[in-house]
């Protein structure tokens, strides 16, 4: 072979070298990249769900709420028309007074469970 190939072929192989070690790097830059998106997105998704649980809980708390409310009235409502309906029946029947007051007491009790 000629020294002039040679020196071709040697600068060939440095170039091919070199070019392979700069995609190996390239590719090394990629990947690292590619790590830290992930990183970054997966810490995104993490935040966002969380909020969203807390979203979430707190408009299941708020309907717990009203609903417990609601069930405290409706409970108010059903005793007060019991003691209405009671002290109307005691002063209608005013002889039969002692009866109509245990049988209002009973109903208040069972409305009330």
């Amino acid at each position: 072979m000629k020294p002039a190939l040679r020196e071709e072929a040697a600068k060939l192989m440095a170039d091919a070298e070199r070019k392979a070690k700069e995609a190996d790097a390239a590719a090394q830059d990629i990947v690292k990249r590619a790590k830290a998106d992930a990183k970054t997105l997966m810490a995104q998704a993490k935040d966002e769900l969380e909020a969203k649980v807390a979203r979430r809980e707190a408009q299941a708390e708020q309907r717990i709420a009203r609903a417990e409310s609601e069930a405290a009235d409706d409970v108010r409502r059903a005793a007060a028309d019991a003691a209405t309906k009671a002290a109307t029946d005691i002063l209608a029947g005013a002889d039969k007074g002692d009866d109509q007051f245990d049988k209002a007491l009973k109903e208040i009790s069972t409305r009330l469970n």
